[in-house]
């Protein structure tokens, strides 16, 4: 198999794979039961808190993680934060606090059918393709026609009397 055919097949499955089996679909904050994921679209002053937490002076207008509540005019959002423990990277999560007013639209993570039907087909459709193109090439080594006898594996044999 050649370069280009190699790199255009690693492109689409990463293409396919990419989006994941998710897609988030904008909702009400006031339907959204603790447990959920969402993303949610802040003002600056909304992510300040999500920067410390994270460490870094770069303010996020987007922030996903799971819903856990509200507490007076705040939403309560466990966001994952990974931590280097003695070699280890654990996915932990972290509570932040997320002012209501400074929240522009909430999006609730949903179970995409069309996105996991295209996925699975992509990878069915990848599988097929490398098993005919491994078929192919051990199809050209048939050591009756004079290919070379060291490479021919008889993939099915029936004897017969």
């Amino acid at each position: 198999m050649s370069q280009p055919t190699l790199r255009s097949l690693a492109l689409c499955a990463g293409l396919l794979m990419a989006p994941g089996c998710y897609s988030y679909v904008p909702t009400d904050m006031a339907v959204v039961p603790p447990g959920e994921h969402v993303q949610l679209l802040v003002t600056r002053e909304g992510s300040q808190e999500v920067a410390a937490v994270m460490d870094s002076n770069e303010l996020r207008p987007s922030i996903r993680g799971q819903f856990v509540g509200r507490e007076a005019e705040s939403l309560l959002l466990r966001i994952p934060v990974s931590r280097d423990l003695e070699g280890m990277r654990p996915e932990i999560g972290q509570v932040v606090r997320i002012p209501e007013g400074e929240v522009l639209t909430v999006d609730r993570r949903e179970f995409s059918k069309g996105k996991t039907a295209a996925l699975l087909g992509g990878v069915a459709a990848a599988g097929a393709f490398l098993l005919v193109n491994i078929f192919d090439v051990f199809s050209d080594a048939d050591p009756r026609d004079g290919g070379d006898p060291d490479l021919f594996i008889g993939l099915f044999r029936i004897p017969i009397g």
